[in-house]
């Protein structure tokens, strides 16, 4: 029988950290295979990982890279920003 899967757990765990998806799963006892499709986009919808630092943060946190065009969280923006 699958383990039955806690995303909300999984969600907090990655929150605030900058460790890897991998990690968090083996430290709640599952692999990447376990997840499906469903899963990954709750994931997507809630958090996103920053490009530059590394850091899981909630989608609101999120701004595009305003040279390479990828997902940087608000620190590394605001960094960004108060450099121009």
């Amino acid at each position: 029988m699958a383990k039955e899967i806690d995303i909300d757990e999984i969600i907090d765990s990655l929150t605030g950290t900058c460790e890897s998806l991998d990690s968090i799963l083996d430290r709640h006892n599952l692999l990447y295979e376990n997840l499906n499709d469903e899963h990954f986009s709750e994931i997507d919808s809630r958090i996103f990982q920053c490009t530059n630092c590394g850091w899981w943060c909630e989608q609101y946190e999120n701004h595009e890279h305003p040279e390479s065009g990828e997902w940087i969280c608000d620190d590394c923006f605001n960094e960004i920003d108060s450099k121009e």
